[in-house]
């Protein structure tokens, strides 16, 4: 989680957003496997 994180925030590809939706998603898929116990 943290690499992909590191990867696609705007901060680490010079304030780029085009991964922003891409960073939303691994967001969210952690948030969904940290609520069902799995991280």
């Amino acid at each position: 989680y943290k690499a992909l994180v590191k990867r696609f925030h705007p901060d680490a590809n010079g304030g780029d957003r085009s991964f922003e939706d891409r960073l939303r998603d691994i967001i969210k898929a952690h948030d969904t496997l940290r609520g069902a116990g799995l991280c």
